[in-house]
């Protein structure tokens, strides 16, 4: 609930599926910035090392523009061709009227910023039962497809 309370990656077990690595944030964090260094440089390291790594899930908060942090996250995935999926968090506390406009804004600008024109994002609520399902499906077939793969 406070940006930066996460200090080290934290492992979620999802139903003996798979695990959910959560590591510390970087955008909002009100951390010094010898903290925001050491995590880029742990959360690089982990990210390029960990071979069981199969799926990135990048949050974006979804009233505010994609921050530089954002941006270089995205850069970094395509650069090392680690599969992502866009996450707009928050979208609950959008009025309905800005859900539409500000979802295609960020994606704009992420498109402009990283050059990958099929990008799309997914929305998510805590609040809003039928977001998280989404989130879940969207996970489970990306595993589904990979399983497929190397069957």
């Amino acid at each position: 609930s406070v940006p930066g309370k996460t200090q080290q990656i934290n492992f979620f077990n999802i139903e003996d599926k798979f695990l959910l690595a959560d590591p510390p944030g970087y955008g909002f964090a009100k951390v010094p910035i010898e903290i925001k260094n050491q995590w880029s440089k742990s959360l690089d390291s982990y990210l390029r090392t960990r071979e069981s790594l199969k799926l990135l899930l990048i949050l974006l908060d979804s009233r505010h523009k994609p921050s530089k942090d954002d941006i270089e996250l995205i850069l970094w995935a395509k650069k090392y061709n680690k599969p992502f999926v866009l996450v707009l968090t928050k979208f609950d506390k959008l009025r309905a009227k800005e859900r539409k406009p500000q979802k295609e804004k960020i994606l704009s600008i992420l498109r402009d910023f990283t050059g990958i024109e099929n990008l799309t994002a997914l929305t998510y609520s805590t609040k809003n039962f039928q977001m998280r399902q989404v989130l879940i499906n969207a996970i489970n077939h990306f595993l589904d497809s990979i399983k497929d793969i190397s069957a």
